[in-house]
């Protein structure tokens, strides 16, 4: 059986579309409001730090990456889904306490997706 990090890996490119198990998230690179996108790997380690406990440094990493790619794609999907379709700058139409809802939002739901995973996998090696 795969490690958590591993299967969270395959798991998030099959969510993306990708079959070839890679996490590309196409958020690299995506700009956003700096001051709100600074954020998300404090709030990252913090809200998945239980996923990540007991794991090597290398897998914690990794873990945390991961649920970061995650967490961007997410909050990515539900800014764009809210987004008018004329307006194409979210800069322009979101303030920074909308992207943060977004994002916290995105954390949670995140959380509790990456935590079944967690759950199974812990399952499989238990079990």
């Amino acid at each position: 059986m795969k490690g958590f990090a591993e299967l969270l890996s395959l798991t998030y490119g099959r969510v993306r579309g990708r079959t070839d198990g890679g996490a590309d998230t196409g958020a690299k690179g995506f700009s956003m409001k700096a001051d709100v996108e600074k954020k998300i790997p404090a709030r990252i380690a913090a809200a998945f730090a239980d996923l990540a406990a007991g794991a090597s440094n290398e897998g914690r990493n990794r873990i945390l990456m991961l649920a970061e790619e995650f967490v961007k794609a997410v909050w990515v999907a539900k800014i764009y889904r809210s987004l008018p379709r004329a307006e194409t700058k979210i800069e322009n139409y979101f303030l920074d306490q909308e992207l943060e809802r977004f994002l916290d939002e995105a954390v949670e739901e995140s959380h509790e997706r990456l935590a079944a995973i967690a759950a199974a996998v812990r399952g499989n090696w238990n079990g």
